[in-house]
């Protein structure tokens, strides 16, 4: 017999998310479900399976797909999404403290991390994590890639208006600088 683990996410779980609001999100903590202010998860020790604003994402797909929105069907879906994390969740503990300290300056400049690390891996190389992030007040999306290997740099990336620029600094570059460096590259997508 297996000792597979097997994330749930409950209607309560959904409910409880929706009266949180906005800057939480649905984590599991190795046992357990339990809402938490996104920062909580900044390090990987907590895997973020959904912030709030995922509600309306969720729903809004779904209601495209011809497919249910409450809280029922939003537990399905999130149970689905936190298992699909799970397979990655080592990877993402071991590569999200690297961007923690950035994920902390980046507030500074009002752009926060939304969604959980996506883990993947370039065509034969090295395991690596991107985070997601909102910059305010726009429809601008911005990710950082790490890898974890010495020597790789960090790959910032912005996208809005139907372009991407892309940035790359040095594993070593202080957080702050990270953090202008990728709020002015923001700023630019704009």
């Amino acid at each position: 017999m297996s000792d597979r683990i097997f994330i749930d996410v409950t209607v309560d779980d959904v409910a409880t998310l929706r009266g949180h609001g906005p800057g939480w999100a649905l984590m599991w903590d190795g046992t357990d479900v339990i809402i938490r202010p996104i920062t909580e998860s900044d390090d990987g020790s907590l895997m973020q399976i959904g912030d709030y604003d995922s509600i309306a994402h969720i729903s809004e797909f779904n209601a495209e797909d011809g497919r249910g929105t409450d809280d029922e069907d939003l537990a399905d879906d999130y149970t689905d999404i936190a298992n699909d994390y799970l397979a990655s969740w080592d990877d993402e503990k071991r590569l999200m403290p690297l961007i923690a300290p950035i994920s902390r300056a980046l507030r500074d400049h009002g752009i926060t991390r939304i969604g959980g690390g996506l883990v993947g891996w370039r065509p034969g190389g090295p395991r690596r994590v991107t985070q997601l992030y909102r910059t305010p007040n726009t429809d601008t999306r911005a990710r950082i890639t790490v890898t974890g290997c010495p020597g790789d740099p960090f790959e910032l990336a912005v996208s809005g208006h139907g372009r991407t620029y892309t940035a790359f600094l040095n594993a070593g570059t202080p957080a702050r600088t990270v953090a202008a460096r990728f709020a002015a590259v923001a700023r630019a997508a704009r």
